[in-house]
C-alpha cells in the first residue's frame, strides 16, 4: 500500500458543534468509518447556547472533536465566522495545512434561527444579509474552494450540502 493510499480520508464539516445537531451525527458516522475530521462552527458564547448545552458543559466542536478522538480518528476544531469570506479561505487553508487534504466537504452550517422570524416588512437588512451569507454565499465559496483543491490534488472528492425541511415548506415566522 502506498503512502497516499494509507492516508485516511479527511472531511470538513461546517455547523458541527450542536449537541443534538445533524453535523454531530455526520461527524460520528464519519468517525466510525475512520475518516479524519475537520470540524467547523462559529464561536458561540453562553448566551447563544441552548440551556441543555450550558447545563451539560457542552463545548461545541471541541466536544465533537473529543468524541471523534475517543473513536480513534484524528479531529481538529476550526472556529469560523462564515459571514467573513477571508475567514472561510483561511480556514480551508488551515485544514489543508493540518491534514494535507480535504476529501469530503459537508456544508451543514445555517444562520442562527430566531432573528429571521419576523414579517418581511420588519426583517432588518442586516439579519437578511447574515442569513444569505451563511446559508447561500458560504456554501458556494466552500464548494468552490474545496473543489479546486480536490481537482488540483487529484483523486476526486465529495461535496454534500444539507438543508432543512424549511427549504421545501414555508410557514409563517418559520
Amino acid at each position: 500500500m502506498t503512502t497516499k493510499q494509507a492516508m485516511p480520508r479527511v472531511a470538513l464539516i461546517t455547523g458541527a458543534g450542536g449537541s443534538g445537531g445533524i453535523g454531530r451525527a455526520i461527524a460520528r458516522a464519519f468517525a466510525s468509518e475512520g475518516i479524519a475530521l475537520a470540524l467547523s462552527d462559529v464561536r458561540r458564547d453562553s448566551e447563544t447556547l441552548p440551556p441543555d448545552e450550558v447545563a451539560t458543559g457542552w463545548r461545541g466542536i471541541d466536544s465533537v472533536a473529543d468524541e471523534a478522538r475517543e473513536a480513534g480518528v484524528e479531529a481538529e476544531s476550526f472556529h469560523c465566522d462564515l459571514t467573513d469570506l477571508a475567514a472561510i479561505d483561511a480556514m480551508v487553508a488551515r485544514v489543508i495545512a493540518r491534514f494535507g487534504r480535504i476529501d469530503i466537504l459537508v456544508n451543514n452550517a445555517r444562520a442562527l434561527m430566531g432573528k429571521d422570524r419576523a414579517p418581511v416588512t420588519e426583517l432588518s437588512r442586516e439579519v437578511w444579509n447574515t442569513f444569505l451569507a451563511v446559508n447561500a454565499t458560504a456554501p458556494f465559496v466552500l464548494m468552490q474552494t474545496c473543489a479546486r483543491h480536490m481537482i488540483e490534488r487529484g483523486g476526486g472528492g465529495r461535496i454534500i450540502s444539507t438543508g432543512s425541511d424549511m427549504s421545501k415548506r414555508g410557514r409563517a415566522m418559520g
